[in-house]
């Protein structure tokens, strides 16, 4: 069951006040989050590690730099995984043991920005015992990477799905992170997520690598490739390692999502071949997007 979208400005953090913030992964989704929630300093206390140390100076005006995941899971009250997919997957083991041995009284409560959601909630669940998980998903950022693609503002006015059953005390404090990020908090299964952004994230991408692999094998001269051609290719200049965590980590949902693409595309194939029936027309009119949509 998906919640309505809900959007009211946070000025100031609630049930953040006196948290701890630790993020791992200071690329663009990562480092946007500890830009903006440094703001509320010293209310939030921010904290950043990063598998490259040599940004530590740059993020240091932000945040708290810890020099491994032992410290990091150690100070942090909320620890927000914000990597790819894969590498979540590989860090919750690390962080239940490393959770396990703390000495803070509160019980860590982790979340992630991964792009899929419901191998990450499963795998969450098998470290119950160890810390509380709450995962989110911010539907913001472009195709430029790293700490330089990052800045306070990307998450605003941006939906940011987070997957909880039902209300409780730790999805009210992610929704409140969201709030505080400037997104809007949709709350959403996990399974149900991962099914439509194997439609509006999976595909697009699967789309825009052919495009531009289709316009390499055809030698296309750069010349003649206008707006429509770079709005259609854009994100098929992301990181090709983390739309491969993310494709394959979701391959079912993406695979029938492209089954149900290649029938509509052969409609219109079809349409082509005679004018006078005016179907391509009818078909463009009943999948028309709604200009201000």
């Amino acid at each position: 069951m998906i919640a309505r979208p809900t959007w009211k400005s946070t000025a100031a953090p609630h049930l953040m006040a006196g948290k701890s913030v630790g993020v791992v992964g200071l690329g663009q989704i990562g480092g946007s989050i500890v830009k903006r929630l440094s703001r509320y300093q010293p209310q939030i206390t921010v904290l950043g590690t990063d598998i490259d140390s040599a940004i530590a100076k740059r993020v240091r005006r932000y945040c708290r730099w810890c020099v491994s995941l032992d410290e990091i899971v150690e100070q942090s009250d909320i620890l927000v995984l914000a990597v790819h997919v894969p590498r979540i997957l590989d860090l919750l083991p690390l962080v239940a043991s490393k959770a396990s041995g703390r000495t803070r009284r509160s019980r860590l409560l982790v979340t992630d920005t991964g792009t899929i959601k419901d191998p990450v909630v499963q795998l969450a669940r098998c470290h119950r015992t160890a810390f509380d998980f709450v995962g989110t998903h911010p539907l913001a950022g472009s195709h430029r990477p790293g700490w330089d693609g990052s800045h306070g503002n990307l998450f605003d006015g941006c939906t940011t799905i987070y997957c909880a059953d039902r209300p409780t005390r730790n999805s009210r404090l992610i929704r409140e992170l969201i709030l505080l990020l400037g997104a809007k908090p949709l709350r959403m299964q996990a399974a149900e997520h991962d099914d439509y952004i194997g439609l509006t994230i999976g595909l697009p991408h699967l789309l825009a690598y052919s495009a531009q692999g289709l316009s390499r094998d055809l030698n296309v001269p750069p010349a003649v490739k206008g707006r429509s051609w770079a709005s259609l290719t854009r994100i098929a200049a992301s990181d090709p390692a983390m739309v491969t965590g993310f494709l394959h980590t979701n391959a079912n949902a993406v695979t029938s999502a492209a089954h149900q693409l290649r029938r509509h595309l052969d409609r219109l194939v079809a349409a082509l071949k005679d004018p006078a029936d005016k179907k391509l027309e009818a078909l463009l009119r009943e999948w028309r997007r709604d200009p201000v949509g």
